[in-house]
């Protein structure tokens, strides 16, 4: 109900102002009580009558409509390829998003299996060279002790010499005597 009524409402607008025209350029007198003849042909007949008449007659509104028709099809034509292409632009830009996503993602991991081998690689040389620093540390502890014990070998060898010297003859044949028991019981 609406919309019909919304409809007449816009037909009698559209039939006065054609009317308000044509008196004010051809100069030409509303019939029936402000509805020309063409109002009333278009009264009488269907909605979509009237549309196709109006494109075929020629008035002060309708003059270049063709022109005007072609242009707005021809640029709708332009407004629908760029509309396209733009679509196509849109689909393109995401898709390179993706793939410069996907190539982050790809260098991220690699960059990581890297720090990884990295991690390994370094732990290999700790372990390595923890072995090498244990094995310098055991070798110097013995070096040091050898050292030592070599200082204490020469002091015992010089005390021994004194201790020798002072025996006497017998005595260092009661010495000889108990150290070769003591070789014999071992």
């Amino acid at each position: 109900m609406k919309k019909e009524e919304e409809e007449e409402e816009k037909r009698k607008r559209r039939g006065a102002d054609w009317g308000r025209k044509m008196r004010s350029d051809w100069g030409r007198k509303p019939v029936d009580g402000g509805w020309n003849a063409k109002a009333l042909e278009e009264k009488r007949s269907e909605p979509g009558e009237k549309e196709s008449r109006r494109k075929n007659e020629a008035s002060p509104q309708t003059e270049g409509t063709k022109e005007k028709e072609e242009k707005e099809s021809e640029e709708n034509k332009w407004v629908a390829k760029k509309r396209k292409l733009e679509e196509e632009l849109k689909t393109v830009a995401e898709e390179m998003e993706k793939e410069k996503k996907r190539e982050e993602e790809k260098k991220k991991e690699e960059e990581k299996k890297r720090e990884e081998e990295e991690r390994k690689e370094e732990e290999k040389q700790r372990e390595v060279e923890e072995e090498k620093s244990k094995k310098l540390t055991l070798g110097k502890r013995l070096w040091e002790l050898e050292s030592k014990t070599f200082l204490h070998y020469q002091e015992l060898r010089a005390t021994r010499k004194i201790w020798e010297e002072m025996l006497g003859k017998e005595e260092r044949n009661e010495w000889d005597q108990q150290k070769k028991a003591n070789e014999d019981k071992a």
